[in-house]
This record gives structure tokens, C-alpha cells and sequence, in this order.
């Protein structure tokens, strides 16, 4: 797979997902970046990395929607990603089977596995949203959703580099989105800050649902950090 873990990219889409992990102390560190949300974003991000020539693996991470009742926190080890995107051609692609094996050995057991992960153009906001998804892509159980994965891992594919996605849980079926978060983004999909506020103030209502999804995402953050951590310290153990 790789030599060292300077030869590894860790991907996270959003400010958040990273913010504390840190392998700064480690002499061989792998490249850690942060993509952007959404489809073009994600892959201009890893397309521009990986034609560096240094990166001989991918691993994508980050936060992730379910389509059934799945505890916060829970970590997912997908077995293959639906690509999703509005235009683009319905075909499923397949992690590296060397990269699922290392991941599989240093997650703990109440890691979901052999999950089906959609990579969708939209954040899904509700329940209703979720399950017309899910029949629409003839998703089984268990299914989960992001909006990243596809596009990291069809940029990884151009460039043969082997990938691997691991998730996290911070939005349940029945966990409703606060805000309609595909209206408050910028030109190039990213979340405007501006008009969260704004939003906010139109609808005070909506500021407890923030607060829940905020700490949601923090005990999130705090799960995939961790499985990351323990992943890095198997790669990197002398051999």
C-alpha cells in the first residue's frame, strides 16, 4: 500500500472535519488538505495534489448522512460509492481492497462495514429527502451520504492512486437540517457565512437546530480523529 505515512493524503472536505487532528509531531507525516464541499471543489482539490507525483494514497474522510437509525459518532468503512451528481453517469466505484483490509484491522467492531455510501450534489434535509434518495438508488441497508467521496475518488482513479473513504455519522434518518444549507452557499459551493447569519435572524427558530448539529459534528469530529489516529499509528509501526 505505502512505505510511510508521508506517502498518504488524508482528505477532509470541511474546516471542521479537521480542525485538532494533528500528526505534526511525526516525522513522516501524511499530507493533510482540506478540500471544499461539493463535487468541483473536491475534485480540483485532489486533482491538484495528486499531480504532484508525492501522494501514493488517498483516503477520504469525513462527515456523512444515514438512511436509518444510526448513533452519532458511528464510524462507516463504505465497500462502494454511488456517484450521485446531477449530470453525471449512475455507476458505483470500488475502494482499494488492500486499503479497506488496513482500514478494517484498526477500526473497532461497532464500525459499520460493507456500507453503500451515495455522493449526492445536495445536502438532504429531511426524512422525506432521505428515503426518496434511497429508493431512487435503490440503496439497502446499510446506506449512508456525502457529497465529496465520488468526486475525491474519480480524481484518485485518473491518477491511479489507490483510495479508500472512511465517514462519520452526525446526521441520523430522522435528524432534520436546521437550514436549507444548498441556498446558503457561494458561487463555488462553499458555505457562506453571511447568509447562515442571515438566515438565522430571519428564522431565530432555526439557531437551537444549529447548536444541536454543531455538537452533533463535534462528537463526530471526536470519533473520526480518534479512528484516524489508530490507523496512522498501524501504518506507521515499524515492520
Amino acid at each position: 500500500m505505502i512505505d510511510n505515512l508521508s506517502e498518504l493524503c488524508i482528505a477532509f472536505a470541511l474546516p471542521q472535519e479537521r480542525a485538532g487532528f494533528s500528526l505534526s509531531s511525526c516525522s513522516n507525516a501524511p499530507q493533510v488538505v482540506v478540500t471544499g464541499a461539493g463535487e468541483t471543489s473536491a475534485y480540483t482539490s485532489i486533482h491538484t495534489v495528486l499531480a504532484q507525483g508525492r501522494i501514493k494514497c488517498l483516503l477520504i474522510c469525513g462527515y456523512c448522512g444515514a438512511f436509518s437509525n444510526m448513533p452519532v459518532g458511528a464510524l462507516v468503512l463504505p465497500k462502494s460509492i454511488i456517484v450521485g451528481y446531477r449530470n453525471a453517469t449512475r455507476q458505483s466505484l470500488t475502494p482499494d481492497a488492500c486499503l479497506l483490509t488496513a482500514l478494517d484491522q484498526s477500526l473497532n467492531e461497532s464500525t459499520v462495514r460493507g456500507a453503500t455510501l451515495l455522493s449526492g450534489s445536495r445536502v438532504l434535509l429531511d426524512r422525506k429527502e432521505k428515503i426518496e434518495a434511497a429508493n431512487i438508488y435503490g440503496l439497502q441497508h446499510p446506506s449512508f451520504v456525502d457529497m465529496e467521496s465520488a468526486a475525491c475518488a474519480r480524481a484518485a482513479i485518473e491518477r491511479g492512486v489507490p483510495w479508500g473513504v472512511l465517514r462519520v455519522v452526525t446526521d441520523s434518518i430522522d435528524d432534520k437540517m436546521p437550514l436549507d444549507f444548498n441556498r446558503l452557499n457561494d458561487h463555488n459551493g462553499q458555505p457562506n457565512l453571511l447568509k447562515i447569519i442571515l438566515a438565522c435572524l430571519i428564522r431565530p427558530n432555526s439557531i437551537p437546530g444549529l447548536i444541536q448539529l454543531g455538537n452533533r459534528a463535534k462528537s463526530g469530529t471526536a470519533s473520526l480523529h480518534a479512528a484516524l489516529y489508530d490507523f496512522c499509528r498501524t501504518v506507521g509501526a515499524p515492520r
